[in-house]
């Protein structure tokens, strides 16, 4: 009952190793998609951060044109002013222009502080992923060793469970032939009770036949031998089968 008891324990560990076997290979392959989803996201904001550094430039270059077209539009007025009358319509087209300048500047100065701070973001996102990224390299390289240690674990419970199971196998061979010995001592010690009986008769029939014989010896020196066998085939029933 103890080694079928264990044997059973041996089936469920045997069981349970390879259902954890099972969840470390399926997680194995969902961190492997986690990963090249990683790996796909970090070329992303490498990119993005990129495209960020390309829009930062052209920002700056808008910049600078605003300002150039600020200059030329404070000089224009300038020299509007000098025309006096003649001029005056084309002061008011240098202002126009000096504002658009003005405000294209104030622009390409909010979309430059938008643009450094997703430069800012994207740098960030790019160490994060590649912290994440390894990470996962790490995670699942444990998963595997893990893997492997399931099945190793796997393996030497199926040993384990087949071995119990033959010490099970050879315990119960043991028990049948313990049962037919006891059966065969059982028979033996009813036939050795029944020797013994016959022994204690063929002993007692024995000295009943000394007796006889010796009595006749002492009363017939002459015929020992007819006496003897004449006693002999007095004796009661039975005893000639000696």
């Amino acid at each position: 009952a103890a080694l079928e008891q264990v044997a059973t324990m041996a089936r469920q560990n045997v069981d349970g190793a390879e259902e954890a076997r099972n969840l470390a290979t399926t997680t194995v392959d969902l961190i492997s998609t986690g990963s090249e989803s990683m790996e796909q996201m970090s070329r992303d904001i490498k990119a993005i951060k990129k495209s960020s550094d390309a829009t930062a430039h052209v920002t700056k270059t808008i910049e600078e044109i605003a300002f150039q077209t600020n200059l030329l539009a404070l000089n224009a007025s300038v020299e509007a002013a000098r025309a006096g009358d003649a001029g005056k319509g084309f002061a008011v087209v240098a202002e126009e222009v000096r504002s658009l300048a003005t405000r294209a500047a104030e622009a390409a100065k909010n979309s430059k502080e938008l643009i450094e701070d997703a430069t800012h973001k994207a740098d960030r996102g790019v160490k994060i992923s590649d912290v994440v990224e390894q990470s996962l390299v790490e995670i699942k390289g444990n998963v595997n060793r893990l893997n492997e240690i399931c099945l190793s674990v796997y393996q030497a419970g199926q040993e384990q469970a087949a071995g119990i199971e033959n010490i099970n196998r050879s315990v119960i061979e043991i028990d049948h032939v313990v049962q037919r010995n006891a059966a065969t001592s059982e028979e033996s010690a009813a036939s050795a009770e029944g020797l013994s009986t016959q022994a204690i008769k063929t002993e007692n029939i024995a000295s009943q036949l000394a007796h006889l014989v010796n009595g006749s010896d002492k009363n017939h020196h002459d015929t020992p031998l007819l006496v003897t066998a004449n006693r002999v085939n007095a004796l009661p029933l039975g005893y000639d089968t000696i």
